[in-house]
């Protein structure tokens, strides 16, 4: 038989005290002597008594709970992201209730309305790769819910984000690639609306112009992150009258359906990418370059930042909205 929780109720009738005095030795009130305090809190101890937190949650409007919305948790990027998310919100006695989109708009539009069902203090959003519209999250703002957008954001001024600038990481990667001798680069996107596409394809435009090569349509193709989609992307590249000697992924998942890929030609092609995932090191081969987007301290940074914005918001102040880019770096191979 399980044993029954513990109440203040049986705590005031073993110590033949009132339930209000419990309470407030329990929470240090200044009107509790310290003798009666110590009684109280020894006797707590006796009994096993933890405090109701939905009650407490209920009375101080707060939960200590965050809610996570990642794309998918089987990329080892988002999984870092959490680790550092985490981390932070324990320290300050906060749990993260996590979900998953899987890269689906309408599914996220889903997992915000169960966030506000379970009374989340905050949100903390990194955006499905289908997503073209805000207008699930701008009814937040209503309801004066903090939000703050990590790795896949919207670039907009009004609200607070943390991501990772790949746009100089990327030139670099294009000059450098130029200097191992390749001159027909190409590069495999996400989709046409994936949150973060611009700038890989700015910084491989701005990389090229830098070493006077011309920018050509037909190098540039995208991937929806299925195997098919990217298998197609990389079939039209190779069947170009003259085929790239390097592809840049957008990922590296992508970079690994690449290599799989390109076993079927006899063309010697190179791959660079992006994340620097730690697996990649236990490859045979390996992306000749990868970009580091610091994924851990991507998540510090998002969730201090949103602890920060239910802090403020509980002292009744409204702070500007903060755009936190952090500097990506290239890792040669």
């Amino acid at each position: 038989m399980s044993k029954k929780i513990t109440t203040i109720k049986e705590i005031a009738q073993q110590l033949n005290i009132s339930i209000s005095t419990v309470s407030r030795a329990l929470n240090n009130h200044p009107s509790i002597g310290a003798n009666t305090k110590a009684a109280v809190k020894k006797k707590a101890e006796e009994l096993n008594y933890h405090p109701n937190q939905t009650a407490i949650s209920f009375k101080s409007s707060r939960t200590n709970t965050i809610g996570v919305i990642v794309p998918n948790l089987k990329e080892e990027f988002f999984v870092s992201i959490l680790a550092g998310i985490e981390g932070v919100l324990r320290q300050q006695n906060y749990i993260a209730l996590i979900t998953q989109s899987h890269d689906s708009m309408n599914l996220e539009k889903e997992l915000v309305a169960s966030m506000l069902k379970y009374r989340v203090d905050g949100l903390l959003v990194s955006l499905a790769k289908d997503n073209d519209s805000l207008a699930h999250f701008e009814k937040l703002n209503e309801l004066d819910l903090p939000i703050v957008y990590f790795d896949r954001v919207p670039l907009y001024q009004d609200i607070n984000y943390i991501m990772c600038s790949i746009f100089h990481s990327t030139v670099e990667m294009i000059q450098s690639l130029n200097e191992k001798g390749h001159q027909r680069i190409a590069l495999i996107l996400g989709p046409e609306n994936f949150p973060d596409k611009n700038e890989r394809w700015m910084g491989y435009k701005e990389g090229l112009k830098k070493i006077n090569l011309d920018y050509l349509d037909e190098y540039v193709q995208h991937t929806d992150f299925t195997y098919t989609s990217t298998l197609n992307a990389i079939n039209h590249l190779m069947k170009l009258q003259e085929p790239p000697t390097v592809i840049i992924t957008v990922n590296d998942y992508v970079a690994l359906d690449a290599f799989k890929i390109l076993k079927s030609y006899n063309t010697p092609v190179d791959i660079a990418s992006y994340a620097n995932i730690s697996f990649i090191e236990y490859l045979e081969k390996k992306p000749v370059i990868s970009i580091e987007q610091f994924p851990t301290s991507q998540g510090k940074k998002a969730a201090g930042l949103l602890l920060e914005l239910i802090r403020a918001k509980e002292e009744q102040k409204k702070p500007a909205p903060q755009q936190i880019v952090l500097r990506s770096k290239l890792i040669q191979r």
